[in-house]
């Protein structure tokens, strides 16, 4: 769960000369999160729902397996339950006939960082107002398991190759054994060596593993 954060102390404006922006047009970032769901109510509103920066995943599995399960997962063990997030992101304009890319990246810090997909967009049908606003919307679907990369993950935006922002996201993961006639085995699973399994809506351009 995300902790509640302190509001920020105000600061005099006075003398503040900010660095002046780029030019405006866009696309631009509007907004990027991570939710368990986002809801599109009848008039095109979207709510989305319980924003979070943090997941802890308890997986419960019996041990020792039984020679049954042990027959059928040889190697890895029986499937574990997952969880699912989305990665919601909202990228605004003014309407151009330019075509636009939206590149997403996972970067797990000390272990990978590797392209997650890219998606093809545009900024929606000409307007009557050449000053309208137009853009597009990605609900990007976050399916963790229990090979899912646990610890600190930063999913960074790039808008036509321009960095635009990144998403944190903390993944604990914890494996809770079920016996009452021997103890659990000591150690959890290398997450170095696992990946966060990913599918998007809509289709991406080109689709890479998050991490391998």
């Amino acid at each position: 769960m995300s902790k509640p954060l302190q509001e920020p102390d105000q600061l005099p404006v006075d003398g503040w000369v900010p660095e002046d922006p780029p030019p405006m047009g866009g696309p631009e970032l509007t907004a990027a999160f991570i939710c368990e769901k986002v809801l599109r109510e009848a008039d095109g509103v979207v709510t989305a729902v319980r924003i979070v920066d943090r997941a802890d995943v308890t997986y419960s599995i019996p041990f020792p397996l039984s020679d049954l399960e042990a027959a059928r997962y040889p190697e890895d063990g029986p499937p574990l339950p997952g969880a699912h997030y989305t990665l919601y992101i909202i990228v605004r304009g003014i309407w151009s006939a330019e075509r636009h890319v939206l590149g997403i990246v996972l970067n797990h810090p000390g272990v990978a960082r590797a392209p997650v997909s890219r998606h093809v967009f545009d900024l929606g049908p000409e307007a009557a107002d050449p000053m309208a606003i137009r853009g597009a919307t990605f609900n990007i679907d976050l399916s963790i398991t229990s090979k899912s990369s646990a610890g600190l993950l930063w999913f960074e935006l790039y808008i036509d190759d321009r960095y635009a922002g990144r998403v944190p996201f903390f993944l604990d993961q914890t494996l809770a054994y079920i016996s009452s006639d021997e103890q659990p085995p000591q150690g959890d699973p290398d997450p170095s060596a696992s990946e966060l399994e990913t599918e998007t809506s809509p289709p991406p351009m080109n689709e890479s593993p998050l991490v391998g």
